[in-house]
């Protein structure tokens, strides 16, 4: 699932299934959910919407992780977090479901 700034360059709107003009500064939790606002479930999730994490999350062992990277899940993973970002985010390179790029990597671009 592809959200895209809806500024973004043409090639990248192409691949995108949702535009959003707020995009995340390393800061802002995002979910994905389906329901009604007051009654939902989350798929899947990037950040701890119950804390200000300051600057950014770590992920992967990588602090600030979320700010200024590209994140992309590894191939070996075939759900969503459900919520649970701690999990997700791991602790080092080996135990969580992410890979981490520089940013603005757009090779694996609406693929996994």
């Amino acid at each position: 699932y592809v959200i895209a700034h809806g500024g973004a360059a043409p090639a990248i709107l192409a691949r995108a299934d949702q535009t959003f003009n707020f995009l995340s500064n390393g800061n802002d939790g995002f979910a994905l959910a389906y329901g009604e606002e007051t009654d939902h479930t989350i798929l899947d999730a990037i950040g701890d919407f119950s804390r200000d994490p300051g600057v950014a999350w770590s992920v992967c062992g990588r602090s600030g992780g979320t700010k200024d990277h590209t994140l992309v899940r590894k191939p070996s993973v075939a759900t969503g977090n459900r919520g649970n970002w701690a999990a997700s985010a791991g602790t080092n390179v080996d135990d969580c479901e992410w890979v981490v790029h520089p940013v603005n990597t757009w090779t694996f671009l609406g693929s996994h």
